[in-house]
């Protein structure tokens, strides 16, 4: 910094000329804003220490306002054409394409594809688009168009989008991508047997898949045949660090999640979220991946039982994934109830097998002695001081071993009554209150 203010003295007429400064407000000249300030965005200690108020560099905020950009309508479309203009392209690095609120936007074909080939600094992309129905106002064309605009491209996001999968899959092998996927519709998807072999893909293009998310709708069978199982095969690779799953269980559900777990073999976060009140038939259906899984790196892992859908297809899987886990790293094992049983149930064990489950603890504590559990209740307000009095009494009852073995064990509870819809949104998160049982 100290080399450029020399320079800029020594030699003043070979930099553009600045406007003289307000009183008691330092100027700086461009090439320390373009090669150091701009790097120091979010650096606000750093700021401070070069003894840069805002009103020091309130001249050049432009700069650091331009990080995520959405486009809705035509008018956010002539905003970024300006922005591009500006020069600032190369400070978007966050793109949003939010299309719910209409089906024909005629901007997304002309003059959009276009603007957003200039925005080759975007990381991370998020489709947004109106759920269950197919959308006319964006081709397939044009969405190959926008997802080949970004070579940076590390994340994406689709929600909501009614896609193709081959129109989808043939976009994204350009791409090193982190995906998230949620609520997606398929059409005209290839059968597991169809999908394309390691073989048929060269080394330097396979797309290693680190993190996934995942919530399923009631059509989950042929929303996870589609574009799920593309990401099977080559040329991507599902070797997920960390993976979010929401399921309501459907036997495609099922065996799309075991393929996903067979093939994590450094997976250290892991979120399941299932339907678990048992099935007549269903109680012991596990695919058979399942069959040599083993858990040898998760750090957290947080099973989430939701209980408002009846039958529960994957009433089997928590004990199962637990048996599995061989972690030495375990840090926490979390369990939530969510939702309502039914009237005609009363008590955990209907959800929940406690002994097996205590077991299960001793066993990972010989693994892993500083792993903690904690169970998580976000139950509907009228059922609530029952279910905390059931959950209490079973941690404090028929977890001996457990305590044996000094296992820590909480139970949380929300400070206040959860929102109706806390069940799909997982409201409520940051006001619980945490009492250690064990």
């Amino acid at each position: 910094m100290d080399t450029l203010l020399t320079e800029q003295a020594q030699h003043p007429s070979s930099h553009n000329a600045l406007p003289p400064p307000l009183s008691g407000i330092a100027r700086f000249p461009e090439e320390l804003w373009m090669n150091i300030i701009d790097f120091l965005q979010d650096d606000r200690k750093a700021l401070r220490a070069c003894n840069l108020t805002c009103r020091a560099w309130v001249s050049s905020a432009r700069r650091h306002l331009f990080r995520s950009f959405k486009v809705r309508w035509g008018s956010d479309c002539d905003h970024l054409g300006s922005l591009i203009e500006r020069g600032l392209a190369p400070l978007i690095r966050d793109l949003t394409i939010d299309v719910q609120m209409s089906a024909y936007l005629t901007f997304l074909d002309d003059p959009l594809p276009e603007l957003l080939q200039e925005l080759s600094a975007v990381e991370a992309l998020h489709f947004k688009f109106l759920i269950g129905s197919f959308p006319s106002c964006i081709s397939a064309e044009t969405a190959q168009t926008i997802l080949t605009s970004f070579p940076a491209m590390n994340t994406m996001t689709v929600d909501g989008w009614v896609w193709p999968a081959d129109s989808l899959i043939a976009t994204m092998t350009l791409h090193a991508v982190t995906v998230h996927m949620s609520r997606n519709r398929v059409d005209d998807a290839l059968p597991l047997s169809q999908a394309p072999s390691d073989s048929e893909c060269p080394a330097d293009k396979i797309i290693e898949i680190s993190e996934l998310g995942f919530a399923d709708s009631a059509s989950g069978d042929k929303l996870l045949t589609g574009i799920l199982v593309y990401l099977l095969y080559a040329p991507f690779k599902v070797n997920v660090r960390r993976l979010e799953w929401n399921s309501h269980g459907s036997q495609g559900a099922q065996n799309m999640l075991a393929h996903v777990l067979h093939r994590a073999d450094t997976l250290q976060h892991c979120h399941i979220a299932f339907s678990c009140l048992a099935g007549p038939r269903q109680i012991r259906y596990l695919p058979e991946p399942m069959a040599d899984i083993r858990f040898a790196h998760l750090i957290s892992l947080h099973l989430q039982y939701n209980m408002d859908y009846w039958p529960g297809p994957m009433h089997g899987w928590g004990p199962y994934i637990i048996s599995q886990v061989h972690s030495p790293h375990l840090q926490e094992l979390r369990i939530t109830f969510q939702g309502h049983l039914a009237d005609q149930f009363h008590g955990t064990s209907w959800v929940f097998d406690w002994d097996t489950f205590d077991g299960e603890l001793g066993r990972l504590h010989a693994i892993s002695a500083r792993f903690f559990v904690l169970f998580t209740l976000k139950i509907r307000d009228q059922d609530m001081a029952l279910w905390e009095r059931w959950v209490t009494e079973a941690i404090t009852t028929r977890l001996p071993r457990a305590r044996a073995s000094r296992v820590q064990v909480g139970l949380a509870c929300p400070n206040s009554p959860l929102p109706d819809d806390s069940a799909s949104t997982g409201a409520g998160e940051d006001s619980m209150s945490t009492q250690w049982l064990l």
